[in-house]
């Protein structure tokens, strides 16, 4: 289980490890739980997100752009490639980017439990709006 939480529970002083660790956790989640092949990382994103649309629904985010952030951020972090003019997002914006990888991350554990996609805005509301809060004109907002 430690394959998949590796900063679940064990909560950072940094955010920027706590981003690392979601993104850990849902490329370990999808090479898991779907036979991708040799999926891109971003592919594996976006394959996961489509799972919990309606979450992102809500929550006013663009599935597109904010696979874009999490791989440029993940890239940046873990191997220093900042490009210019790519989806790496600022230190400003790594909290509410946690939020949303977090939400997405209990989503997909509440689907993997047998709750349905299209209860999960509802069950989930609450964790919605504090993600949104967090994320109101960030780069990968609707």
């Amino acid at each position: 289980i430690d394959r998949y939480f590796t900063q679940r529970g064990r909560p950072s002083h940094f955010p920027e490890t706590t981003f690392l660790g979601h993104a850990v956790f849902l490329e370990g989640f999808h090479k898991a739980t779907v036979d991708a092949g040799g999926a891109t990382y971003r592919q594996r994103l976006e394959s996961l997100m489509a799972s919990v649309s309606p979450i992102l629904a809500e929550a006013s985010v663009n599935v597109t752009e904010l696979a874009k952030c999490v791989v440029d951020t993940r890239n940046t972090f873990a191997h220093g490639r900042r490009r210019q003019g790519n989806a790496t997002v600022d230190t400003h914006w790594i909290p509410g980017l946690n939020g949303i990888l977090d939400t997405i991350i209990v989503g997909l554990l509440l689907g993997e439990v047998g709750i349905a996609a299209d209860d999960l805005s509802s069950l989930m509301r609450i964790r919605i709006i504090r993600a949104k809060r967090l994320t109101t004109q960030s780069p990968w907002e609707l």
